[in-house]
């Protein structure tokens, strides 16, 4: 046992003031008498003791006494060294969501919190890290900690190095209890209570997907890349849906440990949420059966052809093979209420036109320009620019074109022997291309690059392009999806024993006190 305030001890000097305050008063005189017998005969029938010390009166008392000086100097059991404190860290990446429907390995590990913080005393401070992406901390009662956690559903990468913060943490006064299933980037922690939760199961799952979108343009590319994470060899398939024209799928065999990936080109129809899932699989995981992406709208813009002459037929007839592909329209100038790809032959434009989309033949960027008297020769074009990589113009001829200002200020597409022959403008949302000759002045229409180059540069005139998003999370980190575990197992760690606190005696001791002066006034 011990004293928290041992000075108040000196109060037992009050022991010997109570034993003299006890002791029976002295006759205050003595008289003679002849008649002691007569009177010790009186007092026998009257039953009267002679005033005498009363021990066990005083014993009582003083016993008393001692009781209320210790319960003053807070006399107590003394407690047990040990943590104050206990940090749970909870993995609560997304593969604690393997199991069955009804039990998952999340479902296990509230099942374990629960039960030890049952146990845990009243004065220990818990918390819980959750641990996926981030950290998330969670405080409060007993109760307020288990209902929180019933709410949490585990998602996200394992990207916490549990093991690390486990070591930064524990200290004398602090505990952590790690729980985890051992799997993805996340190692066991090694310091610290341990316990692993789940087993090994075989799972497939979707693990990168990539996307060439030709916005604005409604073709799109998927390149899918599906592993098998299990033992055995398994059957699925890829089978996309939502936002394009038709559902697409295919069917693909997976080799245990193996990886494939599928290719689709789709088309857009109105954009929206794209689901790509595999169908027909049975595994330990769902979260990695399903991935979504949120595709941009086409733009449906209000086609504008000017212009004349026989060539101009055919840039006619490829501004509405562009509208229909694009879901627009082609209309007159003057019933364009905003164009959204203009395409123009011959004239004058002062200066270059910013925040327009348009593709322009043989338009002169300057006032009282004239068309250069010799026919240009093609040299070369740019091999490496979107617009004319990949396009065979060795056979393009021109018999006349305009001369531009050497300040252009644009970027050559096709280079001729006196300067260039195609420039581009680009923006941020807008850009435009222009060529320095007239379609009835080559044989460029007749080419088999023609509708390419007009629609690539359609295309290239909306500036930064809108991007396809994968939603957020939908895809899971590769090493969430392996559900097997690799290396020795770790073996689990128990919880320490917490901190007794020291049990003060002060009642126990008033109460007995006030006993042994009730059992007083009875003797």
């Amino acid at each position: 046992m011990e004293l928290a305030q041992p000075g108040n001890l000196a109060w037992l000097l009050l022991l010997p003031v109570l034993y003299l305050l006890s002791r029976p008063p002295r006759p205050r005189r003595t008289r003679s008498t002849a008649h002691l017998v007569q009177w010790m005969q009186a007092q026998k029938r009257l039953r009267r003791r002679p005033v005498r010390f009363q021990t066990l009166r005083f014993l009582l008392l003083a016993a008393a006494l001692l009781a209320i000086v210790f319960a003053h100097a807070a006399l107590e059991l003394p407690g047990k060294p040990g943590p104050t404190s206990l940090v749970v860290l909870a993995d609560a990446s997304a593969s604690m969501s393997a199991g069955s429907e009804d039990r998952t390995t999340w479902d296990g590990l509230r099942r374990e919190i629960g039960a030890v913080l049952a146990e845990v005393p009243e004065h220990i401070d818990v918390r819980i890290g959750l641990c996926a992406d981030g950290v998330r901390v969670l405080r409060g009662s007993r109760r307020e900690l288990l209902a929180t956690l019933a709410l949490v559903d585990p998602a996200g990468p394992g990207r916490v190095d549990m093991s690390a913060m486990a070591a930064d943490l524990m200290d004398a006064d602090t505990a952590v209890w790690t729980l985890t299933d051992g799997l993805g980037p996340t190692q066991p922690s090694e310091v610290g209570a341990l316990t692993i939760l789940g087993g090994d199961a075989n799972n497939l799952g979707i693990t990168a997907v990539d996307i060439e979108d030709g916005w604005p343009l409604p073709q799109v590319r998927l390149s899918v890349r599906v592993g098998n994470f299990g033992r055995t060899s398994a059957t699925t398939e890829v089978r996309l849906e939502g936002g394009i024209e038709t559902t697409a799928g295919q069917s693909i065999p997976l080799a245990p440990g193996e990886e494939r990936r599928v290719e689709f080109a789709v088309v857009r129809s109105g954009g929206g949420r794209l689901t790509i899932r595999l169908v027909g699989t049975r595994d330990a995981l769902s979260g990695d059966d399903r991935v979504e992406v949120e595709l941009p709208p086409p733009p449906r813009p209000e086609i504008v052809v000017r212009g004349s002459g026989t060539a101009s037929r055919a840039l006619l007839a490829v501004a509405h093979a562009l509208a229909a592909e694009c879901g627009g329209r082609v209309v007159e100038d003057s019933e364009a209420s905003e164009a959204g790809f203009l395409l123009l032959e011959g004239g004058v434009v002062a200066q270059v036109p910013r925040g327009v989309r348009m593709l322009s033949f043989g338009t002169a960027l300057g006032e009282g320009l004239s068309p250069s008297p010799a026919a240009p020769r093609v040299v070369e074009w740019d091999r490496q620019q979107p617009i004319t990589s990949d396009l065979d113009l060795s056979e393009l001829r021109v018999t006349s074109a305009v001369s531009w200002p050497e300040d252009h200020g644009g970027v050559p597409l096709i280079h001729g022997a006196d300067g260039p022959l195609a420039l581009l403008f680009p923006g941020d949302e807008s850009a435009s291309v222009h060529l320095a000759f007239e379609l009835e002045d080559s044989n460029f229409f007749k080419l088999a690059a023609f509708p390419q180059f007009v629609r690539r540069s359609f295309a290239q005139a909306y500036g930064r392009k809108a991007v396809p998003q994968i939603v957020s999370g939908a895809l899971l980190d590769p090493s969430e999806s392996r559900l097997i575990r690799q290396g020795p197992q770790v073996a689990e760690r128990p919880l320490p024993q917490f901190a007794v606190l020291s049990t003060a005696l002060a009642v126990p001791l008033l109460l007995l006190a006030l006993l042994f002066l009730a059992i007083r006034t009875y003797v």
